[in-house]
């Protein structure tokens, strides 16, 4: 047993397996995250073995905190107190909410299959009204951070928008029983579609399915969702 333990003081016996990792942490400037249960020597484990390094404690019981990777050429658009959107196959819930608290000081290596990112880890914490029992310690979860806003902004879904020969992007609008083409200008990609800058107006009318039109002026006809 004393082979595998090593006494610090006459209270605490720190596993010399915890040693070797917090020691290869600080070697290799990686951070370093410990959870457990109340009682089982994670703060002695710290004070003992990294002379007061700067640490955050996170209780359990008060609040959930999830870890993200931040992408070096992501970082410039990333701060503190943005928003965030998490989700996660192993969730009770599509999304949850939380807001940026901490990034890091310093930059790792992630390594993921063969493709090695620079990334700085940062610190969300989850909206007190989002936290259930499916948020649990070590599962996966993706971050969507919020760098910007845009108000009553305009989107297509991809499928209505098409380019013509010399790259220019439109769709078909619906006017007066006939499909009109319309040059557009797109911004953004999002998840529900590209962000319209210019060339529709709110309230206008797409054609969902652009690739059935013969040309500009065909006649259509409007069917309702639940039409055969």
């Amino acid at each position: 047993m004393s082979k595998n333990t090593k006494t610090t003081d006459d209270k605490y016996i720190c596993p010399e397996k915890a040693v070797r990792k917090l020691r290869s942490g600080r070697r290799f400037r990686t951070p370093l995250y410990l959870y457990g249960v109340t009682g089982v020597g994670k703060t002695s484990l710290i004070i003992h073995n990294l002379n007061m390094k700067r640490c955050i404690y996170y209780s359990a019981a008060e609040t959930e905190a999830s870890q993200i990777a931040v992408r070096e050429q992501d970082l410039q658009k990333v701060a503190i107190g943005q928003r965030v959107t998490i989700t996660g196959s192993g969730f009770r819930k599509p999304s949850y909410t939380g807001v940026l608290t901490e990034l890091a000081s310093s930059a790792r290596q992630q390594i993921v299959g063969t493709v090695t990112d620079t990334v700085v880890d940062a610190v969300v914490m989850f909206d007190q009204d989002q936290m259930d029992p499916s948020l649990r310690v070590g599962l996966n979860a993706k971050a969507a951070v919020r760098v910007s806003s845009t108000p009553d902004a305009l989107v297509v879904p991809y499928e209505c928008v098409l380019q013509d020969e010399e790259g220019n992007e439109y769709v078909y609008a619906y006017t007066a029983g006939r499909a009109v083409r319309r040059d557009i200008v797109s911004g953004e990609e999002w998840s529900t579609g590209f962000h319209v800058v210019s060339g529709l107006q709110a309230g206008d009318t797409v054609i969902l399915d652009p690739g059935k039109i013969a040309r500009d002026g065909t006649a259509v006809v409007v069917r309702e969702e639940g039409d055969a």
